[in-house]
């Protein structure tokens, strides 16, 4: 026990500027989730009117005609600010290794909850139908859509090239999508479940709305269906490029 106790002060002691650079990213998580937590209650308690300008043209959005859009985008915002608040506090606070010398892969049900609550949340985005005419405005639907597939196929390798691991783990729906940088995979897994399911809510106002006279929205849901499948097989491409880097 003697020798472990040395050892450990010795790691800490050899990492005392890791711990310096920790707490000062912790204050940053702290600072960032405040202004989330701020941003969120101006969301839920003060906003009445969403506003969207294109080419001139003015469109509000009232509140009290999409309460659900509000509320859900109080409940995302709240939810990030709650991650950043906890995240920097466990970082001001810990006094543990880097976590590369802590053992990975804990999964939790409230991680398998939360994505599932969150999947959820983006799929009632989708079928509420505000954001549709957003990407129909553009004014090269084609050129629109086939951006969207190639930037999110270049996505995923991105995500494995600048990440800060030399070996990535496989994906698991019960743990946390925000370990960017030591868990892409994870991230992009998790962030295209929950893409895909606001483009199924999106796709199923066609079967309760009449999309199909309405030009921008049919656009609209086509661009998301390219973004989709631009993550689909950027992933699967990805997975074949560094399938020597994936841990079984």
């Amino acid at each position: 026990m003697g020798n472990d106790n040395s050892d450990y002060s010795m790691v800490t002691g050899q990492r005392e500027p890791y711990f310096r650079s920790r707490k000062r990213r912790g204050w940053l998580s702290v600072a960032v989730g405040a202004g989330f937590v701020w941003f969120a209650y101006l969301i839920f308690f003060r906003s009445t009117e969403f506003i969207v300008r294109q080419s001139g043209h003015v469109e509000t959005y009232q509140r009290v005609d999409y309460p659900m859009i509000f509320n859900f985008a109080a409940l995302a915002t709240l939810l990030i600010g709650a991650y950043e608040l906890i995240r920097g506090a466990v970082l001001i606070i810990g006094t543990w290794p880097e976590p590369e010398l802590i053992p990975r892969g804990r999964y939790s049900a409230a991680w398998g909850i939360f994505n599932a609550v969150l999947l959820l949340l983006f799929a009632c985005l989708g079928y509420s139908g505000l954001i549709l005419k957003i990407p129909g405005a553009a004014e090269s639907k084609w050129a629109l859509c086939i951006g969207a597939f190639v930037v999110c196929l270049v996505c995923p390798f991105g995500n494995l090239h600048f990440s800060s691991v030399s070996t990535f783990r496989k994906p698991q729906w019960a743990r946390s999508p925000f370990r960017w940088w030591h868990d892409p995979l994870q991230v992009l897994y998790v962030g295209t479940c929950w893409f895909a399911g606001f483009f199924l809510g999106t796709a199923s106002r066609f079967f309760i709305s009449h999309l199909s006279v309405d030009d921008e929205a049919v656009w609209s849901v086509v661009g998301f269906a390219g973004a989709l499948a631009g993550l689909l097989v950027g992933q699967a491409l990805a997975y074949a490029a560094y399938k020597n880097q994936i841990e079984n």
